[in-house]
């Protein structure tokens, strides 16, 4: 069995592997900070977010030998908090790494550091906060339950996912892995049953908190293998990883108390409680609570809810201070006929440079640039989706999406040192996967891009967007963007 000592080692490790993690997160998130940021217009603010990402980059050097270990890790919480609930993209990959950012800074994590050695960890500002050993693991399994129930709870409202297709989207979707498996999602009885499993564990695993945690294990193992797979097969490169530590770490905790919930561990702790332990256990199940609820509602519903801006910020209120979102990844909204994407700068000397590429013609990541990418830049394909749904529609972008279509040219043209004055035009080719046909009809995946957008930079920076084509998208999205995700 585990003890107490074996999950001090354990956190120890998961602090080290947090920071090779974290910084490769953070390090990407500096070079893209023109689109990163990109509806921050008060140029101070600009600074000071950056200023604090680089000092980050500084804390995560310390926490990662250990020194100062609780104040540098508190630290890079509140800059990430802070920072992150500024950013203009904020993916299922910070979700993760918000409860592993609190878990990192809460947890007894000193067993391999130089604070122990040097005896650092005994000092105020920098020793252990609580008198229960594993308040810290309680509280992010509690997170981490509910990011499952979010998961499994919009999966339930998916069509995709109800009739048993999703896997097989899934599998077919090109644009995040690293391996083909299509043979795999082309098997109807792999597809259905894999589909079940992966909906009742993400659904079952915030019910496990109130049963014995020996059974719940059985649980997180399958969303463990799940998770392994979208790291080894797949490029969900910060996002997977996060999630197989916190897997690992409730796993821990689970092992820790067997023939006990996470539910009778905290009543029968409770009276041990210091005030410090009392004030974040009630502000956690406050927000958790609202948090739950929140999953409860229909998106018909969505709408009329949050035009009320009472309910629209308590609401919110779980996702600024706990990192917490809907989880509405792998549905309709990302997998139905999404878009991969080329861009190419021609010179005013009719000299023809790519842009920063992310993808190859087929959809299929462009391995070579992308392998260490934090899978935000691989989102950037969904904000160009929104983009040219906006064009067909309306026929002109929106003051945010103006914003960050701006921040990512500029983004292009800083990563190729690129002068926009020697610009004289910027070509967006584009690759619309027609993934619905492909699943349903079982024909082949587009493979080729064609030119879609033609943009002229002006003095100034200002964006002309000739589109190429009256319609620029061939097939329907249900893609639209959510009032919960407005910040």
């Amino acid at each position: 069995m585990i003890d107490v000592i074996n999950i001090e080692q354990f956190s120890s490790i998961v602090r080290i592997l947090f920071c090779i993690i974290f910084f490769n997160k953070i390090y990407f998130s500096i070079k893209g900070f023109d689109f990163h940021w990109a509806h921050i217009e008060n140029i101070k603010e600009r600074k000071l977010i950056y200023f604090l990402l680089c000092l980050s980059l500084f804390f995560l050097v310390l926490l990662f030998v250990g020194f100062l270990t609780k104040f540098s890790s508190v630290i890079i919480l509140l800059i990430y908090f802070y920072t992150f609930i500024r950013s203009s993209l904020f993916s299922l990959e910070d979700t993760y790494l918000s409860s592993l950012s609190i878990y990192v800074a809460l947890s007894n994590n000193f067993y391999f550091s130089l604070d122990k050695l040097l005896g650092l960890n005994n000092m105020i500002f920098n020793s252990y906060f609580f008198n229960i050993q594993l308040f810290p693991e309680m509280i992010v399994s509690i997170f981490f339950s509910l990011i499952f129930f979010s998961s499994a709870c919009e999966k339930l409202r998916s069509k995709m996912w109800r009739s048993g297709l999703a896997v097989k989207y899934f599998f077919i979707h090109p644009k995040f892995r690293k391996v083909n498996l299509e043979f795999l999602g082309n098997r109807k009885l792999f597809s259905t049953i894999s589909g079940m499993i992966v909906m009742s564990s993400q659904g079952l695993i915030f019910f496990c908190l109130f049963f014995p945690s020996k059974y719940g294990l059985i649980v997180l193992f399958s969303l463990l293998v799940f998770s392994l797979i979208l790291s080894i097969f797949f490029l969900y490169v910060g996002l997977a990883e996060a999630c197989i530590l916190l897997l690992l770490t409730q796993s821990c905790f689970f092992v820790f108390l067997w023939d006990m919930s996470v539910l009778e561990y905290l009543l029968i702790n409770f009276n041990n409680f210091s005030v410090l332990e009392e004030c974040l256990l009630f502000f956690t199940l406050i927000l958790s609570f609202i948090f739950f609820i929140n999953q409860l509602f229909p998106q018909k519903y969505e709408t009329i809810v949050f035009k009320n801006s009472f309910f629209k910020w308590i609401f919110k209120l779980p996702r600024i201070f706990l990192g917490l979102g809907r989880v509405g990844v792998y549905t309709e909204e990302h997998l139905s006929n999404p878009i991969a994407f080329r861009v190419f700068a021609t010179s005013k000397n009719n000299r023809v440079n790519e842009l920063f590429q992310l993808y190859n013609d087929d959809g299929t990541p462009y391995l070579k640039k992308v392998i260490l990418l934090p899978c935000v830049f691989m989102c950037i394909a969904f904000k160009i989706h929104d983009i040219l749904i906006e064009l067909d529609e309306k026929g002109r972008l929106s003051p945010s999406n103006s914003k960050f279509f701006d921040g990512y040219i500029r983004f292009l043209l800083k990563e190729e040192n690129i002068d926009f004055t020697k610009i004289e035009n910027i070509t967006f080719n584009i690759n619309q996967l027609n993934i619905d046909e492909a699943v349903k009809k079982n024909i082949d995946l587009n493979k080729k891009m064609i030119p879609l957008l033609e943009l002229k930079i002006v003095s100034n920076f200002n964006i002309i967007i000739r589109p190429l084509k009256n319609k620029l998208l061939n097939y329907s999205s249900v893609r639209k963007r959510s009032e919960r995700y407005k910040m």
